[in-house]
């Protein structure tokens, strides 16, 4: 005898049961009594029961989600759409009728024939020509599909392989270890950075070295160099026209090589001038002002205030200026610090006026100023100084200089070599009567952990940014920056997105995302991972309290960058800049994504599995809630 729900039993009390014996009713006698009431005898032993089981939740959140995994796909097929090679159409009984098969295809060799009727892919009905392309363009290549068809009247099945669309090439990641300061053009562009051990150091380059010709091409600006790396296999060759101490060399060749791994501890291993990904819980800094010849800085402004500034945690009630710490702790879900290594240093004086550095004026070295300033600090505090650290923060006196990206007065984050050592920098401005704000720095912060820029490029026809909704992008804020995206706190390590798979249907709730390292959904395009959408609930709270609305965000990832669907469904580059309380779902203009909504979910690539995010409800205690795979009409 079964008992569903569960109940609490008592002497003389009523219920209602059913026989059943292992699934099925005892006899066509006992059905007929189904339902009778009948009074439990005191003699009769019951085990005590709960008076109720527990309801499930009609939304589940990102830890009762049902989940999935991504597939590894078959090597050089990653982010490509599937191909079965059949065409078809629908006749006049609304069936759809193969009417073409390429030669040498997957249908081919499965045994599809002209005139079989497709009814199902991998068990799912089909019964138009779009459905059809959707459901074999969002199994990845290499899958084996089971095809069920109709031929002469009488039902089949096939199994057919599906192959890649297209095949290709990926950029290699290969590196050469050389770093190049501002091209201008005659003269080529100043070797900055020659890696030990590297390529470029085999082949004989050296420091000072003047570049001025590439593969026999004129080198006219310094990405040249860069594109032409990425563009080369390992053990490919690079030739260069240098100019050295005045005199034309031979031209030197430098083959390319694999890029260095991680190195143990999570250190930073490439050769190249890049920064890598830092995922350690901490960075050691020290750091190092930076006085001038003809401006030096406000007295009020001694080491200690720059610690405040970066180091020091002032708590999330605290009515002060917030520091640099204090954002990584919101942003990071407290997995991230900074970490002051050794004894306050004292603001360091170089030798030259601060428009003396700027380039133009006879330094081309971007990093003078601040191997200058390190020599200065080793004289004066001894060798040790600059011992056990991962990065140091450098900031100059005075006023900030009004000048381009670019250029050495331009906040930014970077790599120095000192002393044959490395160091990852942010070199940042004082702010001269009151000490800068970290929105002045914020963004080139996380650059320093790796991170990329994502704000919109000028060069880039139709580049949109990503707004106010991302601090890699545009800084919101004058006084607090916003945080980053999911996609880079999930690419630092900072939070862990719930994998899902978008055609199993499913009632989800998210909780704002900050404070969490969980409270994400990773919604797969494609199955191997190389498309797929992070969805997060933004509130203005925190860092993010001058945030133009709140709800849910949904990024679209795509070739290793996130874009971000907005919901006002404006295109181009002003996307992210207009009707921002309409950028978070829901809004007047959608409630839903879906292949038939404006914006779509539908890959600007083609393909991939079927999103259905409909009725998105933002809550009163600011929950979103919204369902996945159910499709209405």
């Amino acid at each position: 005898m079964r008992f569903s729900p569960p109940l609490l039993l008592g002497e003389g009390e009523k219920i209602q049961f059913e026989l059943v014996s292992r699934g099925h009713n005892v006899n066509r006698t006992l059905l007929a009594v189904l339902g009778l009431s009948i009074s439990l005898s005191p003699a009769i032993a019951f085990p005590k029961l709960s008076l109720s089981a527990k309801k499930p939740p009609e939304f589940l959140g990102v830890n009762e989600a049902a989940t999935t995994k991504t597939r590894i796909a078959p090597a050089g097929t990653a982010g490509t759409t599937s191909f079965l090679g059949i065409s078809v159409e629908t006749d006049a009984k609304g069936q759809l009728v193969v009417e073409a098969i390429v030669l040498k295809s997957p249908a081919e060799a499965a045994g599809v024939k002209l005139q079989d009727v497709v009814t199902h892919i991998a068990g799912n009905p089909v019964r138009a020509p779009i459905v059809f392309r959707e459901w074999v363009q969002s199994f990845p290549p290499g899958e084996v599909v089971k095809i069920a068809l109709v031929r002469d009247g009488k039902p089949l099945e096939i199994m057919a392989t599906l192959e890649p669309a297209s095949r290709p090439r990926k950029p290699s990641s290969a590196y050469l270890g050389l770093s190049l300061g501002d091209a201008k053009e005659g003269e080529g562009a100043r070797v900055e950075l020659v890696a030990a051990e590297s390529p470029a150091a085999a082949a004989g380059l050296k420091v000072g070295d003047m570049v001025l010709k590439l593969n026999g091409e004129e080198l006219k600006r310094s990405g040249m160099l860069a594109d032409l790396v990425q563009e080369r296999l390992p053990g490919d060759a690079i030739s260069f026209l240098v100019k050295r101490e005045g005199k034309e060399l031979p031209v030197i060749t430098a083959k390319v090589a694999a890029q260095r791994p991680m190195q143990k501890g999570g250190g930073r291993g490439p050769i190249d001038a890049s920064l890598a990904l830092w995922k350690n819980p901490e960075l050691r800094v020290a750091l190092v002002g930076i006085d001038f010849t003809d401006i030096k800085h406000n007295d009020k402004n001694t080491s200690e205030e720059l610690e405040k500034l970066f180091i020091m945690r002032s708590g999330n009630d605290s009515k002060g200026q917030p520091s640099l710490n204090d954002y990584f702790h919101e942003v990071s879900s407290g997995a991230f610090q900074l970490k002051k290594e050794g004894k306050n240093l004292n603001w360091a004086e170089v030798s030259k006026k601060r428009a003396d550095y700027s380039q133009g004026t006879g330094v081309s070295n971007k990093t003078a100023v601040l191997v200058e300033a390190l020599d200065k600090l080793v004289a004066r505090d001894g060798k040790t100084v600059l011992d056990n650290l991962d990065a140091i923060l450098f900031v100059y006196a005075g006023e900030p200089v009004r000048t381009n990206a670019g250029a050495v007065y331009f906040p930014h984050a970077g790599v120095l070599s000192h002393q044959q050592k490395r160091y990852p920098y942010l070199f940042v401005p004082e702010g001269g009567a009151k000490l800068s704000s970290i929105s002045v720095f914020a963004k080139e912060a996380c650059k320093l952990l790796g991170l990329p820029d994502l704000a919109a490029r000028s060069e880039n026809v139709g580049s949109e940014g990503l707004g106010n909704w991302c601090v890699l992008s545009d800084v919101r804020s004058a006084s607090k920056p916003q945080h980053l995206s999911t996609w880079g706190k999930e690419r630092i390590g900072w939070l862990t997105p719930t994998v899902i798979d978008p055609t199993v249907r499913q009632k989800l709730v998210l909780n704002p995302v900050r404070g969490s390292k969980r409270e994400c959904f990773k919604v797969l395009v494609r199955p191997d991972g190389s498309e797929y959408l992070l969805l997060e609930n933004r509130t203005k709270s925190g860092f993010d309290s001058d945030l133009p609305g709140e709800g849910l965000l949904i990024w679209r990832v795509m070739n290793g960058r996130p874009t971000l669907i907005e919901s006002h469904g404006i295109e181009g580059p002003k996307g992210p800049t207009e009707s921002l309380t309409l950028v978070p779902y829901p809004s007047a203009a959608n409630t839903g994504l879906t292949p038939h909504t404006f914006p779509s979910s539908r890959s600007p690539q083609g393909g991939g599995l079927p999103i259905h995010i409909t009725n998105i409800k933002r809550l009163a205690d600011g929950k979103v809630t919204f369902q996945i795979g159910y499709e209405y009409e």
